[in-house]
């Protein structure tokens, strides 16, 4: 189980040693350590919390792919609407194991990487492997509300717990800002300490601070622009690779045989290629290569349903790309996978991987 409490800041302390100055000074050493919890942090783990904070930034929930307790998307569609719902500030990430062990196993230091990297006081419920974290800065209690979601819920899943920590948040009472955590499977969670309150440390602070928060988002910036630029080769490979598909294609729009149906899903599938090549082009962050992805997976399937109505076949249900493969096109069913280390969980898969 966990606990957690707030990280109290303070000013530096000037010239004069008295002990208020001494004492000021001492907290202050406090926050600057919990601030460089996450630049402390490997890059990759960096890399992971700055998704999950630019992803954040427009949506409350974060849902990692490559996480081993990864929601549906229709279990991420209800815990969407309940945190909607809370009533106050909530973000939820569900992400990987790697990024927990990245952190010497604690969660508290994900939790308080994250809130930094979002730049937001709130409410902050993680799961990371099999460890489900909350933790409150604003003062809120939610020690019971997590202890609450877990013991109730655990055993119908990740969604069912995030979904009642978010709808019985909002009746919480103001309390000593605590949060709590357990383990989904095996393993529970560890003490925890305390999210770093931002607005609080910008209050206290002055300029001092004023000037470490403006480093802290300025190296947030640069992991950005980084990451970006680690990702987008792949991105650009990918768009390549559409392009030569959609320029392979064997249709003639002239000929007689070609009907407005085809017509219609091939100029989808040109306009989806341009899509992805602008978004691309323009992405600030990776955050903007969600749409890149998207653009990709509807040029995909209008591909598909070219290639479909050319062999006389009945048009492919719209579904999610092939897990291993965006490229491969749309999944056209559902299998068991187990990843390393995690359980089982069911991923769409194209017709080529399904019979691997």
């Amino acid at each position: 189980m966990t606990g957690t409490g707030t990280v109290r800041t303070a000013a530096k302390a000037g010239r004069r040693t008295t002990r208020l100055a001494a004492a000021l000074a001492a907290m202050f050493v406090v926050a600057v350590a919990a601030m460089g919890l996450a630049a402390a942090s490997p890059a990759y783990a960096d890399a992971v919390i700055d998704r999950a904070a630019l992803a954040l930034q427009t949506s409350p929930v974060y849902n990692d792919p490559s996480a081993e307790k990864a929601l549906t998307d229709a279990e991420a569609a209800q815990v969407l609407a309940d945190v909607q719902s809370a009533g106050s500030p909530l973000y939820v990430a569900v992400l990987p194991a790697s990024v927990l062990d990245s952190y010497g196993g604690d969660p508290q230091k994900v939790i308080v990487a994250l809130q930094q990297s979002l730049g937001r006081n709130g409410t902050f419920a993680v799961v990371a492997g099999n460890k489900f974290r909350a933790g409150n800065d604003t003062g809120l209690d939610v020690t019971s509300i997590a202890d609450d979601a877990y013991n109730q819920h655990h055993t119908e899943g990740v969604a069912a717990v995030l979904s009642a920590f978010a709808g019985s948040l909002g009746g919480a009472t103001t309390g000593s800002g605590s949060g709590s955590g357990s383990g989904f499977g095996s393993g529970s969670g560890s003490g925890f300490g305390g999210l770093l309150p931002v607005v609080g440390l910008l209050a206290v602070g002055g300029a001092g601070i004023a000037l470490l928060a403006r480093r802290a988002s300025a190296n947030a910036r640069k992991r950005a622009a980084a990451n970006l630029a680690e990702v987008k080769p792949a991105f650009e490979e990918d768009v390549t690779k559409f392009g030569e598909d959609v320029n392979a294609l064997p249709l003639d729009i002239d000929a007689a045989t070609t009907t407005d149906e085809m017509r219609q899903h091939y100029a989808a599938a040109l306009n989806a290629y341009d899509d992805a090549k602008a978004k691309l082009d323009s992405a600030p962050t990776t955050m903007g290569l969600h749409d890149v992805s998207a653009a990709l997976e509807d040029g995909r399937y209008n591909l598909a349903c070219v290639t479909a109505l050319q062999a006389g076949q009945p048009l492919p249900e719209r579904r999610a790309p092939c897990f291993f493969n965006p490229g491969h096109g749309p999944s056209v069913q559902d299998v068991s996978w187990t990843p390393a280390g995690g359980a089982a969980r069911s991923v769409p898969v194209c017709a080529e991987c399904a019979d691997r």
